[in-house]
């Protein structure tokens, strides 16, 4: 998009030359973050499992009513393109909600084996150390993530 050959930056030098390119620092964060988590197996592996969660509560209407009684805060698809809105979807604040959910499920003689059998999954591996260790690790660092890019897209910030 930016691309200093065919993109925006080129097409804004090739009407002015004396134009300078300032690249969007919220969007480089984002990009660092991202990549910073895909170089780490554990990182890859504890955001799939989120993602995994949504995918699993969103597969069903009913489902999703359950979940949506027992948490007090939206559990969200996990963002592609903007890294600090994770922050936002960290199971943590959920946590309690989500196990009742799950455990709802998993006794509920009215849904499918392997559905009952996925909710019984996912909850042993909410209840796992490593999954709370990551919950608060991840937290930690996307709450601090989310802050530096809500201030690097304040209208008063000066580039130079």
């Amino acid at each position: 998009m930016s691309g200093v050959y065919i993109g925006v930056q080129a097409r804004i030098k090739e009407l002015n030359p004396l134009a300078e390119y300032a690249p969007c620092s919220a969007h480089s964060l984002n990009l660092i973050g991202s990549c910073a988590a895909e170089s780490c197996t554990e990182g890859i592996s504890f955001f799939g499992w989120l993602q995994s969660f949504f995918n699993f509560f969103s597969a069903s209407t009913q489902r999703w009513a359950i979940l949506q009684t027992n948490c007090t805060h939206k559990l969200q698809s996990l963002s592609k393109t903007r890294w600090s809105t994770r922050y936002d979807r960290v199971v943590r604040e959920n946590t309690e909600g989500i196990l009742e959910s799950l455990n709802e499920i998993s006794i509920n003689c009215d849904e499918k084996p392997s559905t009952r059998n996925e909710a019984n999954a996912l909850r042993k591996k909410l209840n796992s150390m490593e999954t709370t260790f990551m919950s608060i690790l991840w937290s930690t660092i996307l709450e601090r993530f989310n802050k530096v890019n809500l201030k690097l897209q304040y209208e008063t910030i000066e580039l130079w």
